[in-house]
């Protein structure tokens, strides 16, 4: 492919960006120029258009030139060509050429190394592949001689067993006549011994049938007898469920009689609550009685005392007092009785009743 570039002219390629502002022939005509417009995109025409523009003071570019800035001291925009920096197509086709005689030269030259390496591998394989061949022709022959030889001894072996099973075979063939003779024997014998047990057949269907009857028998027996039990059974469960029925109406009389009690002892505690409500209340009386006749006994203003002794009266106020007290006493004493007889214990004795009262 690099080598047809030698043969062919360098063309000059061309950018849009780079077209040399030109004026338009005075030769176009109309068709001409929109053709030329039609072959063109926008951004190509407005390029073409502001570098006529600025034709006037700028220098025409050229397409394959560098260019560098002017010097500082001058201020226009313009671009100048640098000296020894021009590069064409001519110089770029011969580094290619060049580039591309290298490159085919490496390839060719790789290319060869590469077949001779493969034609060297070849020749190692052939050897190895004829190495191989003949080796394994000298295995087959030795395996071809060793197996002949084992066949030969196999076949020997073979004729001599082949030689005893026939003297084997002729003896076993007279064996089997004489079994057969012994054969003939044994079924007649056979033959007996079946009659013989059909016979005893006969004899046991016989027996067997007389036990099956004796035996359906009594297993009837023994349903009429499981008839009757079962007859008494039902009796003795009616029996025992009207029993059951008596029970529960003995249970019911005796959850009454448990129902009442406990109503009985409800109706006690309640009675016991009354009379210890009772007892207190009677317990506060006596209480302000004797609270009462020891404000009175402070009332009462006792006499100077003398040197002589003088008898001490009882003070007629504090004999009712005294009465009301002992009445309480007896009543509080009757209370406690009531309270003992209700709870099931036994009455107090007095003198507790009366520490209680003191």
């Amino acid at each position: 492919g690099f080598a047809n570039l030698t043969k062919r002219p360098a063309k000059k390629l061309r950018d849009a960006s780079t077209v040399l502002p030109q004026p338009y022939p005075t030769a176009c005509t109309p068709s001409t120029r929109r053709s030329k417009h039609l072959l063109q995109s926008g951004t190509e025409r407005r390029s073409a258009v502001d570098a006529r523009r600025s034709s006037r003071h700028t220098i025409a570019a050229h397409p394959y030139r560098s260019y560098v800035r002017a010097a500082p001291a001058d201020t226009t925009p313009t671009m100048q060509p640098a000296a020894g920096r021009r590069l064409r197509v001519k110089d770029l086709c011969v580094v290619l050429v060049f580039a591309g005689a290298v490159v085919t030269t490496l390839t060719s030259r790789a290319a060869a190394q590469s077949q001779l390496m493969r034609d060297e591998d070849l020749r190692v394989r052939e050897l190895q592949e004829r190495q191989q061949r003949a080796d394994c022709d000298r295995k087959t022959s030795e395996a071809a001689a060793r197996v002949e030889a084992e066949k030969d001894a196999i076949i020997t072996q073979l004729r001599d067993e082949q030689r005893s099973l026939a003297g084997e075979l002729k003896e076993a063939r007279k064996a089997g006549e004489r079994l057969s003779r012994e054969l003939d024997g044994v079924q007649a014998q056979l033959d007996s011994v079946r009659e013989d047990h059909d016979a005893d057949g006969r004899a046991h269907a016989d027996h067997k049938q007389e036990l099956a009857e004796r035996h359906e028998r009594v297993l009837q027996d023994q349903a009429v007898k499981a008839e009757s039990a079962l007859s008494s059974c039902r009796n003795d469960l009616e029996l025992l469920r009207r029993s059951s029925h008596a029970t529960e109406d003995d249970l019911r009389k005796v959850k009454a009689e448990r129902d009442a009690e406990r109503a009985t002892s409800v109706d006690l505690r309640k009675a016991l609550d009354d009379a210890l409500a009772t007892l207190e209340e009677k317990r506060s009386v006596i209480d302000a009685a004797s609270r009462l006749a020891e404000l009175s006994l402070g009332a009462a203003a006792a006499p100077p005392p003398t040197k002589k002794k003088t008898k001490r009266r009882k003070d007629p106020a504090i004999a009712p007092l005294e009465r009301i007290v002992d009445a309480k006493k007896s009543d509080v004493a009757a209370l406690a009785k009531d309270v003992a007889v209700l709870a099931g214990g036994q009455a107090p004795p007095e003198r507790d009743l009366a520490a209680l009262l003191e």
